[in-house]
Protein backbone atom coordinates (compact mmCIF):
# COMPACT_ATOMS: atom_id res chain seq x y z
CA UNK A 1 0.00 0.00 0.00
CA UNK A 2 1.44 3.67 -0.74
CA UNK A 3 0.64 5.96 1.86
CA UNK A 4 -0.40 9.63 1.29
CA UNK A 5 2.32 11.98 -0.10
CA UNK A 6 2.25 14.01 3.13
CA UNK A 7 3.51 10.48 5.00
CA UNK A 8 7.05 9.04 3.81
CA UNK A 9 6.20 5.94 5.13
CA UNK A 10 5.15 3.98 1.88
CA UNK A 11 4.56 0.18 4.18
CA UNK A 12 1.40 -0.44 6.16
CA UNK A 13 2.30 -0.27 9.53
CA UNK A 14 0.59 -1.84 12.53
CA UNK A 15 0.48 -1.77 16.18
CA UNK A 16 1.29 -5.01 18.08
CA UNK A 17 -0.85 -6.10 20.66
CA UNK A 18 0.25 -5.98 24.07
CA UNK A 19 -0.95 -9.26 25.29
CA UNK A 20 1.47 -10.54 22.18
CA UNK A 21 4.56 -8.17 21.84
CA UNK A 22 6.87 -8.05 19.30
CA UNK A 23 10.40 -8.51 20.70
CA UNK A 24 13.40 -7.03 19.19
CA UNK A 25 17.08 -7.80 20.46
CA UNK A 26 19.64 -4.62 18.80
CA UNK A 27 23.29 -5.39 18.97
CA UNK A 28 25.01 -2.48 18.24
CA UNK A 29 28.39 -0.93 18.54
CA UNK A 30 29.13 -1.47 22.24
CA UNK A 31 25.75 -2.48 23.33
CA UNK A 32 22.91 -4.85 23.21
CA UNK A 33 19.25 -3.79 24.11
CA UNK A 34 15.76 -5.43 24.33
CA UNK A 35 13.14 -4.04 23.74
CA UNK A 36 8.91 -3.95 22.84
CA UNK A 37 8.56 -2.61 19.61
CA UNK A 38 6.24 -0.31 19.21
CA UNK A 39 5.03 -0.53 15.72
CA UNK A 40 6.18 -2.93 12.72
CA UNK A 41 6.16 -2.90 9.16
CA UNK A 42 7.79 -4.85 6.22
CA UNK A 43 10.41 -1.86 6.12
CA UNK A 44 11.79 -1.40 9.62
CA UNK A 45 10.31 -0.90 12.97
CA UNK A 46 9.82 2.16 15.53
CA UNK A 47 10.62 1.56 19.12
CA UNK A 48 10.60 3.56 22.38
CA UNK A 49 13.47 3.67 25.22
CA UNK A 50 13.83 5.54 28.52
CA UNK A 51 17.22 6.43 27.45
CA UNK A 52 19.48 7.38 24.91
CA UNK A 53 21.61 3.83 23.25
CA UNK A 54 25.35 5.59 24.04
CA UNK A 55 27.05 5.11 20.88
CA UNK A 56 24.10 4.53 18.27
CA UNK A 57 23.52 7.20 16.12
CA UNK A 58 21.43 8.07 13.04
CA UNK A 59 22.85 5.56 10.02
CA UNK A 60 24.32 2.85 12.60
CA UNK A 61 23.77 -0.33 11.01
CA UNK A 62 22.78 -2.80 13.81
CA UNK A 63 22.33 -6.32 14.22
CA UNK A 64 18.58 -7.74 14.93
CA UNK A 65 16.93 -10.71 16.43
CA UNK A 66 13.31 -10.70 15.62
CA UNK A 67 11.05 -12.34 17.44
CA UNK A 68 7.00 -12.30 16.55
CA UNK A 69 4.02 -14.37 18.55
CA UNK A 70 4.14 -18.09 17.65
CA UNK A 71 7.70 -17.46 15.39
CA UNK A 72 10.91 -18.45 16.37
CA UNK A 73 13.19 -15.62 16.23
CA UNK A 74 15.21 -14.40 12.83
CA UNK A 75 17.86 -12.43 12.23
CA UNK A 76 17.52 -9.20 9.98
CA UNK A 77 19.92 -6.12 9.93
CA UNK A 78 18.53 -2.37 10.29
CA UNK A 79 20.19 1.06 10.35
CA UNK A 80 18.85 3.92 12.67
CA UNK A 81 17.14 6.92 10.12
CA UNK A 82 15.25 8.55 12.94
CA UNK A 83 15.51 9.20 16.28
CA UNK A 84 13.08 11.96 18.49
CA UNK A 85 13.12 12.55 21.68
CA UNK A 86 10.48 12.54 23.69
CA UNK A 87 8.98 13.10 27.49
CA UNK A 88 8.76 9.22 27.67
CA UNK A 89 11.73 8.54 26.15
CA UNK A 90 13.73 8.36 23.11
CA UNK A 91 11.77 7.05 20.01
CA UNK A 92 14.10 5.39 17.28
CA UNK A 93 13.08 4.17 13.68
CA UNK A 94 14.68 1.44 12.54
CA UNK A 95 14.86 0.49 8.59
CA UNK A 96 15.63 -3.16 7.97
CA UNK A 97 18.61 -3.39 5.31
CA UNK A 98 19.00 -7.01 5.26
CA UNK A 99 16.00 -9.43 6.01
CA UNK A 100 16.12 -12.62 4.04
CA UNK A 101 13.06 -13.80 2.48
CA UNK A 102 11.41 -16.20 5.46
CA UNK A 103 11.85 -13.24 7.56
CA UNK A 104 10.43 -10.85 4.70
CA UNK A 105 7.62 -13.15 4.65
CA UNK A 106 6.70 -13.63 8.52
CA UNK A 107 6.49 -10.05 8.73
CA UNK A 108 3.95 -9.82 6.17
CA UNK A 109 1.68 -12.70 7.39
CA UNK A 110 2.10 -10.49 10.95
CA UNK A 111 1.25 -7.36 9.29
CA UNK A 112 -2.43 -8.81 7.59
CA UNK A 113 -3.01 -10.78 10.87
CA UNK A 114 -2.69 -6.98 12.51
CA UNK A 115 -4.77 -5.16 9.84
CA UNK A 116 -7.33 -7.60 10.22
CA UNK A 117 -7.26 -7.29 13.85
CA UNK A 118 -8.11 -3.33 13.36
CA UNK A 119 -4.25 -2.58 14.77
CA UNK A 120 -3.20 -0.35 11.37
CA UNK A 121 -1.02 2.68 12.13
Amino acid sequence: MIAPMHERRIHTRVLPMATRPVELQIIGNGFLEVVQIEDISIGGVAIQVPHSFVGCNIKDELDLLLTLPNNPTFKARGVVRHRANKAEGTLFGVQFTVLNEKGREKIEKYVELMVAYGRRC
